[in-house]
């Protein structure tokens, strides 16, 4: 995996190479500090409305299947739950969400939970097929405030207790008593980076379920 993520469209003048500068330094101090570069170069974020009229039947179908929570109570009795989702140009629905016990989603292989909640994040084709899962572990209840997503990787943010982990990537957390806030990169070559988060930068509360496949 690239220890930064690539960057495109890059020209040759002074203040494109400064600009280029400018970032490869923040990406390197972030890694340094194994804090989010988006502290130091903050994005705008923003997720689309996705609905069953969205969706191709077979995702419905594999949505019902997989018998998501739809209500805080079956949160509560540790079921999957999907918070956050993208829909990309090619109908693949981008799934970020949570559980609790064992991840099954569809074929992909299933997943024990770390803490008393974790994170994943899967990729839905239009055909109704899973075809790649993620997963953020860590030994406390972890949640899921924004999903973003850039021309070469989505970005989850949202908050942690204790530690978590992302492939190679570990971070614990700051304070024994209230949530550290983290942000995960994840790339469709499986280029993978997880940071911590400044939890002022975050919403106040955490994503609401997503029940928009019923």
């Amino acid at each position: 995996m690239e220890s930064d993520p690539k960057i495109e469209g890059i020209g040759s003048n002074d203040s494109d190479r400064m600009g280029l500068s400018i970032l490869t330094c923040c990406v390197g101090l972030a890694t340094i500090l194994a804090i989010s570069p988006s502290i130091l170069l903050p994005a705008d974020a923003g997720v689309d409305v996705i609905t069953r009229d969205n969706l191709s039947d077979a995702q419905v179908v594999a949505l019902a299947e997989a018998d998501f929570a739809i209500t805080p109570a079956q949160l509560n009795e540790a079921r999957m739950a999907i918070h956050l989702v993208l829909l990309d140009e090619n109908s693949t629905l981008m799934v970020a969400g949570t559980w609790n016990g064992t991840l099954e989603l569809g074929d992909m292989p299933a997943i024990e939970s770390s803490g008393s909640r974790d994170v994943f994040f899967a990729s839905l084709g239009s055909d109704g097929r899973w075809q790649w899962q993620i997963v953020l572990a860590g030994d406390g209840y972890d949640s899921i405030s924004t999903l973003e997503e850039t021309p070469d990787h989505w970005i989850i943010r949202g908050r942690f207790h204790g530690s978590l982990s992302l492939g190679d990537d570990a971070i614990e957390s700051d304070n024994n008593w209230s949530a550290s806030g983290y942000e995960a990169w994840i790339g469709p070559d499986e280029r993978l980076r997880l940071w911590q988060y400044d939890t002022i930068l975050l919403p106040s509360a955490s994503a609401d379920l997503w029940c928009g496949f019923r």
